[in-house]
């Protein structure tokens, strides 16, 4: 039996798995969390320049090849829908 050393107490190999299991569930977690705050982050993107395209003037909506009838059909998608 392999004995480590941690938080001044005696660690047998058997809580070392326990620590490994639980290293990979927290890792788990945390990716999870990380790939929730991104896809947040490209929501309130994707939300804000759909905004800016419904504001657009008609000059401009022109330059980049819109039309109104195009930006507020974009506009009107929801965040989430690409």
């Amino acid at each position: 039996m392999t004995t480590l050393v941690s938080q001044n107490r005696p660690v047998t190999s058997g809580d070392a798995r326990f620590a490994s299991g639980r290293h990979n569930a927290l890792e788990i977690v945390k990716n999870a969390a990380t790939r929730m705050f991104d896809a947040l982050l490209v929501w309130q993107a994707r939300a804000n320049e759909r905004r800016h395209l419904a504001e657009m003037d008609p000059r401009i909506l022109a330059d980049i090849g819109l039309n109104r009838a195009d930006a507020l059909k974009e506009a009107s998608k929801p965040f989430w829908r690409v």
